[in-house]
């Protein structure tokens, strides 16, 4: 099923920022007069493809006798916890970008963590907060690409 582009956006949704960070006015413009039409907020779900990406790996395993491939999984993978879950049911690969835009040390950390933690503690672990700010990041050029919950005080996203 094809979904429009801001299907991937969970949680909170910053229609106004995304305008302001266009380097296109009429997009801005339209994004800020119709965009609460066509921009759905759809509450943030840890591994919310998981799911229907499930149904490949079975499908997969039940029609091609010889796959061995690896199916990634993606969507709101942000946390061990869903990664873990995510591996355990048979996904080989894991995409996890909101988590290493919030905390690019997010590996590392969780590494060391198992290491010293092995109770699966992991209070080091700077976690997203599903604001979708990075995605504003992305829409102007000239900005960086940074969760707005790193930077220093006094830089902005545009």
């Amino acid at each position: 099923m094809a979904r429009a582009g801001f299907y991937m956006l969970r949680g909170r949704v910053p229609l106004k920022d995304m305008a302001r960070a266009m380097p296109h006015r009429v997009k801005a413009l339209a994004l800020k007069v119709f965009g609460r039409f066509y921009v759905p907020t759809v509450p943030f779900q840890h591994g919310f493809f998981r799911k229907r990406s499930r149904k490949i790996i079975d499908q997969l395993s039940r029609n091609v006798p010889s796959w061995s491939g690896l199916v990634c999984a993606i969507g709101g993978l942000d946390t061990i916890e869903s990664m873990e879950a995510a591996l355990d049911e048979g996904f080989g690969l894991i995409q996890a970008a909101r988590a290493l835009i919030r905390d690019p040390d997010f590996v590392r950390k969780t590494a060391s963590q198992y290491q010293d933690k092995p109770d699966g503690s992991h209070h080091n672990v700077h976690k997203c907060i599903h604001c979708n700010m990075c995605v504003v990041a992305t829409l102007n050029p000239q900005g960086p690409m940074s969760c707005p919950e790193r930077l220093a005080d006094g830089d902005t996203l545009f």
